[in-house]
């Protein structure tokens, strides 16, 4: 899956000529603080941001598997599926499913006994949390913003002047979800019409989450000042 429709966006000639304009309507002046896209940032430079932030490609993927069988005194059926799907937005996010279950029925010869087990067993591992909203970054962020990686590879800050949406990409969140049920019934029949029962069952559900603040998450500019602070 991916975008079908994405908004049409000023282009930085358009962009620029609005932003002039609304700071001689305020009688204000651009300065390097208040307006870093016109003094700072590349006049001529222009970046598709839905296409850079919404363009990927979701990929969605579904396996089903199930054997059954047995005669006249037994059967059963036993299965699993597994289920992944990702995200239109830059990064390793996605969702992934793994299920299995079991049934077995038996009956005795003379039918008088009966069991019946059941269980069914599941994983969850949930990484589509997204600490930016991408959509919103790839409407507003300016066409002329600053390219998101340096040379290097590392996040590009422009010197503290812009935010970096790539940044999300460095505080990872990771949910996995645990769940088994079972269930066990028995049944005997001691004379006609008087039978004896028994229900068991178990299950067992839990989860874990693992929330990580890289340091390279954090606008070094900004990291910088805190620890400045800090010692004072």
């Amino acid at each position: 899956s991916e975008v079908s429709n994405k908004m049409k966006l000023l282009n930085t000639t358009q962009y620029i000529g609005v932003r002039e304009e609304a700071f001689e309507n305020d009688g204000v002046n651009p300065s390097e603080t208040n307006a870093p896209d016109l003094v700072l940032w590349d006049r001529d430079r222009y970046t598709d941001w839905q296409e850079v932030l919404l363009g990927q490609t979701a990929s969605i993927q579904h396996f089903n598997l199930s054997v059954s069988g047995g005669n006249n005194n037994t059967s059963f059926i036993m299965g699993g599926s597994y289920n992944n799907k990702g995200a239109v937005f830059p990064g390793a996010f996605g969702y992934e499913k793994i299920t299995s279950n079991l049934s077995v029925n038996h009956r005795s010869k003379n039918r008088k006994f009966r069991i019946t087990f059941s269980a069914n067993y599941g994983l969850d591992n949930n990484k589509l949390f997204v600490g930016t909203n991408y959509v919103n970054q790839a409407l507003t962020l300016a066409p002329n913003a600053p390219a998101l990686y340096q040379e290097d590879g590392t996040l590009n800050w422009e010197n503290g002047s812009c935010t970096n949406p790539m940044a999300s990409l460095y505080q990872p969140q990771d949910v996995k979800s645990f769940s088994l049920l079972s269930n066990l019934h028995m049944s005997y029949e001691l004379l006609n019409g008087l039978s004896i029962k028994a229900n068991l069952g178990y299950s067992d559900i839990s989860s874990e989450e693992t929330v990580k603040r890289m340091r390279e998450s954090f606008n070094p500019n900004l990291w910088n000042t805190v620890i400045l602070r800090s010692n004072h």
